[in-house]
């Protein structure tokens, strides 16, 4: 459980400055235009959950422990941050770019 804990202790700062810009609203393109800084968080987040879901997907990482402490959240995030990844899989030209963590943010 300690590693789950330390993962929650790198995405909680993380997410408290996504919320702190956005509220629980979707990212606009015009926000994500308009704040360098909320890019970076929001790059940061979705860098550390790419890696969560990677170590998940390759049963590094237990699903069903993740799953009953991170769900919602991560469900929540991913919706909220959806404009972004759609805006960087354009701009990188790679349509697998946070392909695991989609994966996770869409499981129900």
């Amino acid at each position: 459980m300690s590693f789950f804990d330390k993962f929650r202790e790198k995405s909680d700062p993380l997410r408290r400055k996504i919320r702190k810009a956005a509220h629980d609203n979707q990212i606009t393109e015009e926000e994500l235009n308009n704040s360098p800084h909320l890019k970076k968080y929001i790059s940061q987040y979705l860098s550390l959950m790419e890696r969560m879901a990677v170590g998940i997907d390759a049963d590094v990482f237990d699903y069903e422990v993740f799953r009953a402490l991170h769900k919602t959240l991560t469900i929540k995030y991913y919706h909220q941050l959806r404009v972004y990844i759609i805006q960087r899989r354009k701009e990188t030209n790679s349509e697998t770019l946070f392909i695991y963590y989609e994966k996770i943010g869409t499981a129900t």
